[in-house]
């Protein structure tokens, strides 16, 4: 399974994916209700000081800042590898009340053809969020969904004791 493009939006999930074989690739599309696990938000949440490098922008403009999407991407090199990419997708409220959207340069985990210059790469930090939330991501897809605890621990004892009651 290759995670080609994440999105949070207010009514859902937003995932693209595709399954390759020898002779054929196969495109799905998901548009998820359910709440991710906690883990798949909290990686997002953690890219919002990548956004903030990746843009150079200044430390505090992180404030407020909400990343809703990765688009990723898969370079293949000569040798047959596979070097990994993305562009990160944000929103900040500004304080007009209108929301700002932020896409990030596309960046790989190396650089690419005959580059060195490690600058504009992906820091191994980034690259390593990216991983686990591709990873998260295939959880959702196979149907891992947050536990929703539909009663607390006092709601369930107090039910219990009019139970009882009830029954005496």
């Amino acid at each position: 399974m290759q995670i080609d493009k994440f999105k949070i939006s207010g009514d859902g999930i937003f995932i693209a994916w595709s399954d390759k074989s020898e002779n054929q690739t196969i495109d799905h599309t998901l548009n998820g209700h359910g709440q991710a696990r906690p883990e798949l938000y909290q990686l997002m949440t953690l890219l919002a000081d990548h956004v903030v490098e990746i843009c150079e922008f200044p430390d505090k403009y992180g404030e407020g800042l909400e990343v809703k999407g990765v688009s990723f991407s898969y370079n293949e090199t000569e040798k047959g590898e596979t070097i990994n990419g993305a562009v990160l997708t944000a929103t900040k409220k500004l304080e007009s009340g209108k929301t700002l959207l932020i896409n990030t340069p596309h960046m790989t985990e190396i650089p690419i053809g005959n580059s060195t210059d490690f600058k504009t790469c992906l820091s191994s930090d980034c690259a390593e969020i990216l991983e686990r939330l591709k990873k998260e991501i295939s959880e959702y897809i196979g149907g891992t969904r947050a536990q929703l605890q539909i009663f607390d621990q006092k709601q369930i004892a107090n039910q219990a004791k009019r139970s009882r009651a009830s029954r005496n």
